[in-house]
C-alpha cells in the first residue's frame, strides 16, 4: 500500500514538474530540457510497468490521437501555437507532443475514475480547457476565436478524451494481462 502511494506521489510530482518545465520552455521557445525530462519519465514509467505492452500501446495511441486534436484546433482557427522550430505549419510544436507523452504516461493516475464516466467527462472538460488556457497565458499559443467558444470546443473534446483514454487504459491492461 505504501509503495502504491509513493508511486502515485512520484508520478504526480513528475507530471506537474514536467508540465511546468514544458510550458516554461514553450514560453521562451525552447523545449530540450522538457523533452529530456519527459522522455526520461516515459522510460521510467515503461520500465516500472507491470504490463509494458499495454502501456506502450496506450502511450502510442495518446501520442497519435492527442496531437491530432491540436492540429484540429490550429486548422479550425481556434488556436495559433508559437514555436521557432522548423516544423510544417500544420503541425503543433514539439512541446505539444512532449505534453501529450507526459499525459499518456500518467493516465494510470486517473484509474480511480474508471466506470465514473460522467465525472471523468466533467473533469476532462474542465481540466482540458484550463490547461489550454494556461498555455495561452504563458505565451505558448494565442486564441484566435472568442474565449467562451474556444473553451467550449476544447472542453467538449477533453470531455470525450479523458473517459476514452481511461477506458483504453483499463481495456488494454486487462486484454494484455489475459494474453500473458
Amino acid at each position: 500500500m505504501r509503495g502504491l502511494f509513493l508511486n502515485r506521489v512520484f508520478s504526480t510530482a513528475i507530471f506537474y514538474i514536467g508540465w511546468i518545465v514544458c510550458l516554461h520552455e514553450a514560453s521562451i521557445e525552447h523545449s530540450y530540457y522538457g523533452l529530456l525530462l519527459v522522455l526520461s519519465f516515459m522510460g521510467y514509467y515503461l520500465f516500472r510497468s507491470s504490463c509494458r505492452k499495454a502501456d506502450s500501446l496506450l502511450l502510442c495511441l495518446v501520442l497519435l490521437i492527442g496531437p491530432l486534436s491540436d492540429i484540429l484546433y490550429a486548422q479550425t482557427g481556434l488556436l495559433k501555437y508559437h514555436s521557432v522550430h522548423p516544423l510544417p505549419p500544420w503541425l503543433p510544436p514539439l512541446w505539444v507532443f512532449i505534453l501529450w507523452g507526459l499525459f499518456g504516461a500518467n493516465i494510470h493516475m486517473f484509474s480511480w475514475l474508471n466506470r465514473r464516466w460522467r465525472l471523468a467527462a466533467i473533469l476532462g472538460a474542465i481540466g482540458g480547457s484550463f490547461s489550454y488556457l494556461s498555455v495561452v497565458h504563458l505565451g505558448g499559443a494565442s486564441l484566435l476565436k472568442p474565449l467562451p467558444l474556444t473553451l467550449t470546443v476544447i472542453g467538449g473534446i477533453w470531455g470525450i478524451f479523458l473517459p476514452v483514454f481511461i477506458w483504453l487504459n483499463g481495456y488494454l491492461n486487462k486484454r494484455f494481462r489475459t494474453l500473458s
